[in-house]
């Protein structure tokens, strides 16, 4: 039923990174590595930033005994699971309200300090 779903999706639009990785995820599930590879290859390649794609993917090659590559792709996915995580802490880290200092807000006008 879900592969179905997920085939429709992507008959209807193969560029479907969703579909893609359901149908992957499904496949892999059914211990088809090898078909698998084929809608986990687009999906990275539809978007390259997508981390769970990567390790998808990297787990599909090791299922295939693709060890050369899968270790590759392991390590692209650390890089950009590591980038993600350095963008969000910036983000934090801007996006942080920084509460004044009591000491540093005017008193009112006609209040004695």
């Amino acid at each position: 039923m879900a592969l179905a779903h997920y085939e429709r999706g992507y008959a209807l639009n193969p560029k479907e990174v969703e579909a893609q990785m359901g149908i992957s995820r499904l496949l892999l599930e059914q211990g088809k590595a090898q078909e698998a590879l084929r809608y986990l290859g687009e999906a990275v390649e539809q978007d390259r930033l997508n981390a769970l794609a990567h390790d998808h993917y990297a787990r599909a090659l090791k299922a295939a005994h693709r060890n050369d590559e899968a270790q590759q792709e392991m390590k692209f996915f650390e890089t950009v699971r590591n980038a993600q995580a350095r963008v969000r802490e910036l983000n934090r880290q801007i996006n942080k309200r920084v509460q004044p200092d009591a000491r540093e807000i005017p008193a009112p006008e006609g209040s004695q300090p």
